[in-house]
C-alpha cells in the first residue's frame, strides 16, 4: 500500500459472489470468519480489487450492502460543453464526434481555450469589424498562422469545416462524389483508347482548384466509404416490393421471402454465388498510397527551417489528422463534451448517486455515501508517557515526545494501538470484532483485540452531550487510569469508542516458535496489515428505509433488528529490519593487535542507510568499491587466510547475532561524529554491552577528536580557524602516524548459524541512480558466500563516468608523487591554484581518499609538515597551505559534532543566519528537522535550480563546472565557490541546502561536515559574512583561462567559438554562430536541439544587485535559525512583502516554508508552526549548543560571531621540536 501509515481499507462484498440479504450475508460471513481458511487475506490477488477507503464507497439501502466502483452501473444523464455550458442533445453527440459545435475551441499548441477576435484587433475579443479569427490569449497562437479567417463571429464550427489551411475552400460531400465519378470515367476512357491524358486537360479549372494532386485524409475516407458501400450493394439485392431502396442484411433474405409466394411445386432456382469482397486497390477506392515526394519535401523543410516548426507527439494526437507534421498544418481543436452520470446498484438497480441535471449545478439529488451508514475505523499508536517513541493523541501537544515511527516496527516486541470506531447511525450499535491470531502472509504477526465486544453510542446531536450530566470517569474505560486491561474499552465518547489492540510484529527471518518465514520475501511482505472482521447489531424502525438506514428520527414505529458485517484491513506500519579503509596509520587496527587476539576479523558491515537513505551517485559508489577491494587484497597479502569480511546487514541487527556466533570478545572501530553515525555507534555499543563485548573506540578520521575540540572551545562549535588553533593548543600535539602491520592473525570460523535480516528498500533515495534491481542483500556473505565486495551490477547502479579511482595503494602513490615535488608541497596556496586546470588538475585530489579513509589524515599532515620544516625557501602558511586545508576540515567536523543534525540545516541552527531563500526545505515540527524534500515557492526559481544542476544555465563557466561535477564527481575548490555563489547570494537566491544536496549526490569526496560547512560559508550564512563579494561567471574564469580551454572541454557545443565570446557566446554575431556550428537560442528550461546552446537564464548584473540588496535586508533583520520568530513563522512581519524570497504576509508555517507551492497550481498543506511559548523553549535548548559554559545560565540570545574576511593571511613560519609541533605554533606564528 502506498498510503502513509496508519490507514484503513474496507472490503466490498463483490470480491465474493455469495451475496444475499444483510442478515444472511452477516451470518454467512461470521461462519466463514470462524473457519481457519475463511480469513480475509489482503495479499490475495482478488483482494486488490475489493479494498477501498471509506470515502470512495457508496451504500445501497435496498440491498443493505457496501457498493464499490466495480459493483455499480453508470448511466449518462446528459452531455454538455465545459466551455460554454451548453447542453447537447444525445441524438447528435455521436454524429458530431463528441465535440461542441458552437464557438468552443482549444489551442492546438497549448490546449488553452480560444477566443473569437476581430482580425483588426487580434488580442481583444470583438463581435464587430470582421473578418474574424480564433486566437489563444495564453500562447498568442491564432488561425492567421494557418491562413484561416471567418466571415462571421458565430457559427465558427461550420465555417471551419468548409475552410482548409491556407484559406482554400474544402469540397462538399457531393463535390467529392462528383469528382470521384469523373476520375473513374476518365480512367475508363484511358483504358479503352490507350491514350494517356493529363488530369488538367479534362477538368475545369474551378474544380481542380478544390482538389490537390494528393488526396486529403477526408477524400480518402470518402472514397473508401463509397467503395465499401458499392460492394455491399452488389452483395445484397434490393427489395422489389419496397418503395424505398432498402437493402437486406444478407444475400439469402430476398430469396427466402420470395419463396413464401411461390408454388410448392415450383422449381427451385439455383442461387448464384456472390462475388467475394475485396480490399481497396487505388486512391479512388480509398487506398492510402505512400507518397515519397511528401516525405522528401518534409525532410528538406526540416533542413531549411529546423525542428522548431515541427509538432510534438501530443500536438499530433490532438489533431483530427494525426499525420500532420508542421505547425502550419495545425487546426483549432473543438472542445470535447463532458457528461453527468448517475450510479445504480448492479443488483437491484436502485439509484445510489444522481447529480442535478442542471449544467451549472454541482449538487446531487441523490448521493448515498457509505460513510453515512458504515462506522469509521481508525488506528493510531497508543499514547504512553513512559515510552518516548509513541505518537501523541490528536489535539495534544507533542512536546517532549518523539513521533511514533510506523515504518520501524520492531520484530518480537509488542506494540499497542488504539482502534477507534465512530458510529454515523442514529441508533446505538453493538460491535463484535474478530481477527486471526496471526496475520495472513509469509511474515506472521500476532494480533490480539483486548476488548472484542462493545457498544457505541448513537450519533445524536452534539448539544446532547453539553446538556447531559458529565460521564463518570469509571465508565470512560481504561484511559482514566492509563492501565491496559483485557475486556475493557480504552475510552468512549458520544458516538465513538476506542479499544486497545496488541500487536507483536513477526520476524523477517525464521524464529523458532513464532511461525516460519520464507527464505525470500515478496515485495511489501514487511507490511503489517491486520484483517479485522466487523459485525454490527442494532435496532431501528421498520419504516426507516424511507428516511435512510438507521435514521430513527420522525414518527415512531416498530423496531426491527438488523445486522451488518464486513471486512476491513488496518495498515499498522512496516516491520524494520566500519569506516576506515586502510592498513597504514590505523589506530583501531593497532588497538586490536595490541590485544594479542587469538583471531582477528576485519569486518565491514553493509549499512542500508547509505545504500537507500543517503544521496550517493554512481561515481562515489565506484570509488568506495575500489577502496574496499584494494584493502581486501592488502589484507590477503599479509595473511592469505584473511580478507575484508563484508557482511551484508545493518550493524544494529547483525552484531547481536555475530557476537554470539563467532564468540567475539572485543569490538574495535574508528570514531565517527556524523549525526547518523553517532546514533548508530551508540546503538552498537549498547548491544555490545548487553552481550558482554568490550568496545574500543579510536580517533583516526581527523587531526583532532571533534568532541575534544568542542570541549576545549568552551563547549561551542568551532566556527573559525582561530578557535581550532586555540583548542588544539589545549589538546596537545598531533601524533605521528602509525606504520602498517607486517602480519595479521588468522580469522576464526566464518560460518553463520543465523539468518539475515534484510532491510526495507523503501524509500530508496538513490533509485534515480539505478538502472537495475538492487540485490546487494541477497545473502549475508554475498552470492558466492565469499564475503566479496558488492559490484555495481548487484547494486543496480548505472555505470560510473569518473576517471578517478580509489584505494590505499593509489592514495599512497599519489601522496608520494605530491611530496616528491617539495617546492609545490611547501609553497602550495589554495587560492592561487587554477580552477580551470585539468589533465592534470592544479590540486592534489587526495580529498576522496581522506573521506573514505584510504589515506590517513595524519600521514598526509606529517608528510607535508616534514617538507615544510626542511624547506629552505619561503613556505606557504595556513589557511591557504596544504596543512591549512586539514585545519579547515577539522573546523567543520567540530561544528558538526557540537550541533548534530541541526548543523545540516538553517531551521533551529543557532550558528546559521536565517535568510528567506527560494525553494525552502520542508520541516517536520515534531523533530525540528528537515524532511529531505523542499517546497517550490517560485516556479522560476525551480527552473533556475534544475538548469543549474544539469548545466543548462546559459553561462558557459557555470555549465562547464556542473557538467564536470556530474561526469567526474569532482571540481576545483574555487569552482565550487563559483557555482555555490551563483546559486545562492550571487544570482538565483536559492536555499544553500538545495546546493548541498546536489553536491552530496555528485561529489566523490563528499563529507557531510565539509560539504555543509562550505555551503554555509559561500552563502554567507555562517563562517563568512562578506556577501558583497560575488564570483562573476564571465570575469572570474577569464582571469585563469583566457582561451576558454576548460569550457571547450566540458561544453563541446562552444568548442569552435572565438575566445572573445567563449564566456559570453550570446554576444557573438549570428553569422559567426552559424559558422562555428552552434546557435545561441531562447529555450524552455534550458532544453535545446543539437547544434544549439541556451541563452543566459538571467541577467547576472541585475540579479547580483537584487541578491546583495536582499542579503543586506536579511543581515539588517539579524535572525538566526533558532530564533523564536523563525521557529513559529512570525519572522515574515520583519520583511516587506515585495522582498526577495517567500516573505509575503506576517505569519506562516515554520521556517521559510510556504503554504502554497508554485507548481501547476497545486497546494501544499504546511504544518502548523510552534506556538510562541514552545518556540522560545526550543530556541533556548538549541542556544545551549553554542553558548559558552559560563553563559549557559544567561537568557537565550545570540552573540554575533567575528567574520573571517580572508582565507590566505600570511604570517611568519616558526619551527618547533620534532614530535611536538602544534598547528598554531607552526602555521600561525
Amino acid at each position: 500500500m502506498a498510503q502513509p501509515f496508519p490507514y484503513t481499507y474496507y472490503a466490498c462484498d463483490c470480491y465474493d459472489s455469495n451475496t444475499s440479504t444483510s442478515a444472511q450475508r452477516a451470518s454467512h460471513m461470521v461462519a466463514e470468519a470462524d473457519e481457519e481458511d475463511g480469513t480475509f487475506d489482503p495479499r490475495n490477488p482478488r483482494s486488490n480489487y475489493a479494498l477501498y477507503p471509506l470515502e470512495h464507497l457508496l451504500y445501497c439501502e435496498d440491498c443493505q450492502q457496501i457498493r464499490c466502483p466495480r459493483c455499480v452501473i453508470e448511466e449518462t444523464l446528459n452531455w454538455y460543453c465545459p466551455s460554454c455550458l451548453f447542453e447537447v442533445p444525445s441524438s447528435v453527440v455521436k454524429s458530431d464526434g463528441n465535440r461542441c459545435t458552437r464557438n468552443c475551441f482549444n489551442c492546438p499548441v497549448c490546449i488553452s481555450p480560444l477566443t473569437v477576435n476581430s482580425i483588426e484587433n487580434p488580442d481583444a475579443p470583438s463581435a464587430t469589424g470582421g473578418p474574424y479569427i480564433l486566437a489563444c490569449p495564453y500562447c498568442h497562437w491564432s488561425t492567421i498562422e494557418t491562413g484561416i479567417e471567418f466571415d462571421k463571429h458565430t457559427g465558427v464550427y461550420g465555417q471551419l469545416a468548409r475552410i482548409a489551411n491556407g484559406g482554400k475552400p474544402l469540397p462538399t460531400q457531393r463535390e467529392r462524389d462528383k469528382e470521384r465519378e469523373r476520375r473513374k470515367e476518365m480512367q475508363a476512357r484511358q483504358r479503352d483508347s490507350r491514350i494517356l491524358l493529363s488530369l488538367s486537360e479534362d477538368s475545369p479549372t474551378s474544380d481542380a482548384d478544390k482538389f490537390s494532386s494528393t488526396p486529403s485524409r477526408e477524400d480518402l475516407f470518402a472514397n473508401l466509404s463509397a467503395f465499401y458501400k458499392s460492394q455491399l450493394e452488389a452483395q445484397t439485392p434490393s427489395n422489389p416490393f419496397s418503395a424505398h431502396d432498402l437493402n437486406f442484411s444478407s444475400p439469402s433474405a430476398y430469396s427466402r421471402i420470395m419463396n413464401l409466394y411461390s408454388s410448392a411445386g415450383a422449381k427451385k432456382q439455383k442461387r448464384a454465388k456472390p462475388t467475394p469482397m475485396r480490399e481497396a486497390a487505388s486512391e479512388l477506392e480509398g487506398l492510402a498510397v505512400y507518397d515519397m515526394a511528401s516525405d522528401n519535401a518534409a525532410i528538406e523543410r526540416i533542413k531549411r527551417d529546423g525542428w522548431g516548426t515541427t509538432l510534438s507527439q501530443t500536438q499530433k494526437l490532438a489533431q483530427i489528422d494525426p499525420n500532420v507534421q508542421f505547425d502550419d498544418h495545425l487546426r483549432p481543436i473543438a472542445t470535447l463534451l463532458c457528461t453527468k452520470r448517475s450510479k445504480r446498484c448492479r443488483s437491484c438497480r436502485h439509484i445510489l448517486s444522481k447529480p442535478e441535471s442542471k449544467i451549472t449545478s454541482t449538487r446531487y439529488k441523490i448521493k448515498i455515501l457509505a460513510l453515512s451508514h458504515i462506522p469509521r475505523l481508525s488506528i493510531r499508536a497508543l499514547p504512553n508517557a513512559s515510552a518516548p517513541s509513541v505518537a501523541p493523541t490528536p489535539g495534544s501537544s507533542s512536546t517532549g515526545q518523539t513521533p511514533f515511527n510506523y515504518n520501524h516496527l520492531r520484530s518480537g516486541i509488542a506494540s499497542h494501538f488504539l482502534l477507534q470506531l465512530s458510529n454515523p447511525l442514529f441508533d446505538t450499535i453493538r460491535v463484535t470484532l474478530a481477527t486471526p491470531s496471526t496475520t495472513p502472509g509469509k511474515v506472521q504477526s500476532r494480533v490480539t483485540i483486548l476488548c472484542p465486544q462493545f457498544e457505541v453510542g448513537a450519533n445524536t446531536d452534539v448539544w446532547d452531550d453539553a446538556l447531559s450530566t458529565s460521564v463518570p470517569s469509571a465508565s470512560r474505560g481504561s484511559a482514566a487510569d492509563g492501565q491496559i486491561e483485557a475486556g475493557k474499552v480504552w475510552d468512549r465518547g458520544r458516538n465513538w469508542t476506542s479499544v486497545v489492540i496488541e500487536v507483536v510484529p513477526g520476524f523477517l527471518h525464521p524464529i523458532s516458535g513464532f511461525g516460519q518465514a520464507p527464505e525470500e520475501l515478496d515485495e511489501d511482505e514487511d507490511l503489517l496489515e491486520i484483517p479485522i472482521f466487523v459485525r454490527l447489531e442494532f435496532e431501528t424502525e421498520a419504516n426507516a428505509e424511507d428516511r435512510g438506514l438507521g435514521d430513527s428520527r420522525g414518527s415512531k414505529g416498530e423496531k426491527e433488528r438488523r445486522e451488518e458485517a464486513f471486512w476491513t484491513v488496518i495498515g499498522a506500519g512496516r516491520i524494520a529490519p566500519i569506516t576506515d579503509l586502510r592498513l597504514h596509520d590505523s589506530p583501531a587496527l593497532k588497538a586490536a593487535l595490541d590485544l594479542k587476539p587469538e583471531c582477528l576479523y576485519p569486518i565491514w558491515t553493509w549499512d542500508p542507510h547509505y545504500v537507500y537513505r543517503a544521496r550517493v551517485g554512481s561515481n562515489r559508489w565506484q570509488y568506495l568499491i575500489d577502496c574496499q577491494n584494494d584493502l581486501s587484497q592488502s589484507i590477503t597479502k599479509l595473511n592469505p587466510k584473511s580478507k575484508l569480511f563484508l557482511i551484508r546487514e545493518a550493524p544494529q541487527t547483525l552484531f547481536p547475532k555475530l557476537f554470539k556466533a563467532w564468540k567475539i570478545t572485543h569490538l574495535v572501530f574508528e570514531k565517527d561524529t556524523d549525526a547518523y553515525a553517532r546514533e548508530r555507534d551508540e546503538k552498537v555499543m549498547e548491544i555490545a554491552k548487553e552481550a558482554g563485548v568490550e568496545v574500543v573506540i579510536k580517533v583516526g578520521r581527523t587531526l583532532y577528536d571533534p568532541d575534544e575540540l568542542v570541549k576545549e572551545n568552551n563547549g561551542k562549535p568551532t566556527m573559525s580557524i582561530t578557535q581550532v588553533q586555540n583548542a588544539g593548543k589545549k589538546i596537545g600535539a598531533i601524533p605521528r602516524p602509525i606504520p602498517a602491520p607486517k602480519t595479521l592473525p588468522d580469522p576464526g570460523k566464518t560460518d553463520f548459524n543465523f539468518d539475515q535480516e534484510k532491510p526495507a528498500q523503501d524509500p530508496d533515495i538513490n533509485a534515480v541512480q539505478r538502472d537495475g534491481d538492487e540485490a546487494s542483500y541477497s545473502t549475508l556473505a554475498g552470492p558466492n558466500g565469499d564475503f566479496a565486495v558488492p559490484t555495481m551490477q548487484e547494486l543496480g547502479l548505472k555505470e560510473a563516468t569518473t576517471q578517478h579511482r580509489g584505494g590505499e595503494t593509489l592514495a599512497l602513490k599519489t601522496l608520494d608523487e605530491t611530496i616528491a615535488n617539495s617546492e609545490y608541497t611547501a609553497t602550495f596556496e589554495k587560492p592561487k591554484t587554477a580552477p580551470t586546470a585539468f589533465s592534470p588538475q592544479s590540486t592534489t585530489l587526495l580529498s576522496p581518499h581522506l573521506h573514505f579513509g584510504s589515506l590517513s589524515v595524519r600521514e598526509f599532515y606529517w608528510r607535508v609538515q616534514d617538507i615544510v620544516t626542511s624547506f629552505k625557501g619561503k613556505a606557504s602558511q595556513p589557511p591557504a597551505s596544504l596543512t591549512g586545508q586539514l585545519l579547515f576540515r577539522d573546523m567543520y567536523f567540530g561544528a558538526q559534532a557540537a550541533l548534530g543534525y541541526s548543523f545540516g540545516q538553517t531551521y533551529n541552527n543557532p550558528a546559521c543566519r536565517f535568510i528567506p531563500w527560494h525553494l525552502p526545505s520542508a520541516i517536520d515540527p515534531a523533530t525540528n528537522l528537515i524532511t529531505g524534500k523542499y517546497l517550490v515557492d517560485s516556479a522560476l526559481a525551480e527552473s533556475h535550480f534544475q538548469r543549474w544542476k544539469h548545466g543548462r544555465t546559459g553561462f558557459p563557466w557555470i555549465d562547464a563546472l556542473m557538467r564536470q561535477l556530474a561526469r567526474e564527481g569532482w571540481i576545483h575548490h574555487l569552482g565550487r565557490h563559483a557555482v555555490a555563489c551563483f546559486l545562492t547570494r550571487g544570482g538565483c537566491y536559492i536555499d544553500w541546502e538545495r546546493g548541498a544536496e546536489v553536491f552530496e549526490e555528485f561529489l566523490i569526496d563528499h563529507e557531510s561536515a565539509c560539504n555543509i560547512g562550505n555551503w554555509q560559508w559561500l552563502s554567507c550564512t555562517a563562517f563568512f559574512a562578506q556577501f558583497f563579494r560575488c564570483y562573476s561567471p564571465v570575469a572570474f574564469p577569464a582571469k585563469w583561462d583566457k582561451n576558454g580551454d576548460f569550457v571547450r572541454r566540458y561544453v563541446p557545443e562552444l568548442a569552435h567559438f572565438d575566445k572573445k565570446f567563449i564566456y559570453e557566446p550570446w554576444k557573438a554575431p549570428i553569422a559567426d554562430q552559424k559558422k562555428w556550428g552552434c546557435r545561441i537560442v531562447e529555450s524552455v528550461d534550458g532544453y535545446v536541439q543539437e547544434g544549439e546552446y541556451p541563452k543566459p537564464m538571467l541577467d547576472f548584473n541585475e540579479r547580483r544587485d537584487t541578491c546583495i540588496q536582499a542579503m543586506k535586508n536579511a543581515y539588517r533583520v539579524g535572525l538566526y535559525g533558532n530564533d523564536p520568530k523563525v521557529l513559529d513563522g512570525s519572522w515574515r512581519k520583519l520583511f516587506e512583502d515585495g522582498a526577495e524570497g517567500p516573505t509575503e504576509g506576517t505569519q506562516g508555517p515554520p521556517g521559510a516554508m510556504v503554504e502554497h507551492e508554485d507548481v501547476d497550481g497545486e497546494e501544499h498543506d504546511a504544518p502548523e508552526p510552534l506556538s510562541p511559548k514552545d518556540a522560545k523553549k526550543v530556541a533556548a535548548k538549541s542556544e545551549k549548543k553554542v553558548a559558552p559554559k559560563s553563559e549557559k545560565k544567561a537568557a537565550p540570545g545570540h552573540k554575533r560571531e567575528a567574520s573571517q574576511s580572508t582565507l590566505d593571511g600570511m604570517v611568519t613560519r616558526k619551527k618547533g621540536k620534532k614530535e611536538e609541533v602544534f598547528p598554531n605554533d607552526t602555521h600561525f606564528g
